[in-house]
């Protein structure tokens, strides 16, 4: 079984990777109260482990709602739609620095448990998925052909993997059973 990333300690005065809670959606049900920001700082830890990151890479990932993700896509993509995660890299593909700050990401309360209700998994779990997509974005991956698509899926199934969690890609429903869905310290 694969063992939990922690995340790895930031040294003072190096980049920060900071988990920021805009709507109070991500502190009552389904999440119980801290768990989102866990669920997302270990997904968060588990990509940067997976893409060998190193511990003076740093984000900040703000936990928000579906009009604030929609007015992001909207000002920032000119996409007037809902989305459930966007990822605003610093750095362009193949120039991602040793240190430092490299993007933020936004993720939608309201969109990602929509999505987890509809796909039958855990909303931690999708949590889970969305933030280590939007890390793995910021570190250069991508999802517009085929192959980046299949690299992106494989590197997010092993990051999740160091979490303990499923496939997210695999077709059977997961158990919503749990008060914390699988997540330790979640």
């Amino acid at each position: 079984m694969p063992t939990t990333a922690e995340p790895e300690p930031v040294p003072e005065g190096d980049s920060p990777r900071e988990i920021l809670i805009e709507s109070p959606l991500w502190e009552r049900a389904p999440f119980a109260p801290g768990a989102a920001e866990a669920a997302t700082a270990k997904a968060a830890a588990a990509m940067a482990a997976e893409l060998d990151l190193g511990s003076e890479i740093g984000w900040a990932i703000l936990l928000a709602d579906d009009a604030t993700l929609r007015q992001l896509n909207r000002d920032h993509r000119g996409k007037d739609a809902l989305t459930n995660v966007l990822s605003f890299p610093s750095f362009p593909p193949g120039a991602l620095p040793a240190a430092g700050h490299i993007g933020d990401v936004a993720i939608a309360a309201e969109t990602v448990i929509a999505e987890a209700l509809d796909a039958g998994r855990p909303a931690l779990h999708h949590l889970a998925h969305m933030a280590a997509h939007g890390v793995a974005h910021l570190a250069g991956l991508d999802h517009v052909t085929d192959r980046e698509a299949e690299e992106m899926e494989a590197t997010e199934v092993r990051a999740l993997a160091r979490m303990g969690l499923p496939n997210p890609y695999r077709a059977e429903p997961e158990s919503t059973d749990g008060a914390a869905d699988g997540i330790p310290g979640a």
